[in-house]
Order: structure tokens, then C-alpha cells, then sequence
């Protein structure tokens, strides 16, 4: 089976700042791919967002979660030494010896362990000229009342402190979101996750983004 690579490596200099909002990588049925995003910061004037997310394939075409390796990952890295400030690697792989069919899905590794989510983000925002938005979601995200409950939850997500080794304070944050439907995931960013990003960048780029 021939997989597909892609390899991406960025340099942001001192008080730049880097958007990377791509729309989410959906596999087709077998298919084999992989994908890796190395940012270098030159020190901590430097700022990034990164949206790393994918589908469970080409819904509509009656595709879930049938597609045969999907592997993405992420290195952040900071100052001249290359510090790694973060790593994260997402590895989905089904059982290659099963044939899927819109009848029979009993044997699908990732939709049984992943259902009833079709996409998943992950959103990572860094740095100096974006602490409006890490404040806000902080906020948001404390405001969350926790309750134990049966009941399916049509999207979720939690929220994860990112601090560079140069300092002490939190000057990130590592978004992790899932939602039953692509729309879902993609309405929560615009109006929540990335609420404010606006006011940053051009209204234009903004609304081109996702």
C-alpha cells in the first residue's frame, strides 16, 4: 500500500506570529497517511496558532472511520538551543485484514473505540499577540460545570497549559476538541476558540481561515 507523506518545517522570528488553520484532513476508504509539522520559535516574542484536525472520512459516501493508518505529528520548539516545548503525535490504525462495507461494521477498530465523534482538533495558541485569546478560553473553560451523566455529549473539549522553559508563566494552550459532526467542531473554533482572532488579523483573512 503506498502512503501518503506530508512534511511541513516553519521558522517564526522574533514578534512575527504564525497562523496554520488548514481545513481537517479526511482519508478515503484504505488509504494510508501520514503527516508531520515541526515550528521553530526564535524566542518568546514569537507567537503561533496551529489547527491540526481530521474527519472520519468521506461521510458522504457512506465512509467512517475506514480508512487504514492516519498518523500527525507536532513538534514545537524555541530559541537557538531548539528547545521542544511540545509534542504531540495522534496514530489511528485499523485492522487492515477486515474488509468494511456499509452493512457490516462490526469489526471497524475505530468506529467502535471513536464513535459517535467524527471530528477531532487539536489547536495549539502561543505566544505574546495572541494572550487575549489564551485568556478567554482559560475563562471559558473554568466556567465549565462538570457533571456525571450517561448522556452523549455532542461536542467536548478540554484545555491544557503550555508554558515555554525560558519562563515560568503559561504563554500557551493546548486545545483538545471532538464533535459528532465537522460543522459542530468548526462552529466552536470561530466562536470560541479562536473568539477574538479578529481583532489580530484583517476581518478578511479571518473569515477565509476556516
Amino acid at each position: 500500500m503506498n502512503i501518503t507523506q506530508q512534511n511541513l518545517v516553519a521558522f517564526i522570528q522574533k514578534n512575527s506570529m504564525l497562523l496554520q488553520l488548514p481545513g481537517p484532513t479526511t482519508c478515503f476508504r484504505s488509504a494510508d497517511y501520514s503527516q508531520y509539522q515541526k515550528f521553530k520559535l526564535e524566542d518568546d516574542t514569537s507567537s503561533l496558532i496551529v489547527l491540526d484536525w481530521f474527519t472520519s472520512g468521506r461521510m458522504s459516501r457512506g465512509e467512517r472511520w475506514e480508512f487504514a493508518n492516519y498518523k500527525s505529528g507536532i513538534d514545537i520548539l524555541i530559541g537557538d538551543e531548539e528547545k521542544l516545548i511540545f509534542r504531540d503525535v495522534v496514530l489511528l490504525k485499523n485492522d487492515e485484514s477486515k474488509q468494511y462495507n456499509n452493512n457490516n461494521n462490526n469489526n471497524n477498530i475505530l468506529m467502535n473505540q471513536l464513535e459517535p465523534y467524527d471530528c477531532f482538533a487539536t489547536l495549539i495558541i502561543y505566544g505574546p499577540k495572541v494572550i487575549p485569546l489564551i485568556d478567554h478560553i482559560l475563562n471559558e473553560f473554568n466556567k465549565i460545570v462538570i457533571n456525571k451523566t450517561n448522556k452523549i455529549i455532542d461536542l467536548t473539549w478540554s484545555v491544557s497549559s503550555l508554558c515555554s522553559r525560558e519562563k515560568e508563566k503559561e504563554n500557551g494552550v493546548v486545545i483538545k476538541i471532538a464533535g459528532i459532526t465537522t460543522e459542530m467542531v468548526k462552529n466552536f473554533l470561530i466562536e470560541n476558540a479562536l473568539k477574538g482572532l479578529d481583532c489580530i488579523i484583517d476581518d478578511d483573512l479571518f473569515e477565509r481561515a476556516l
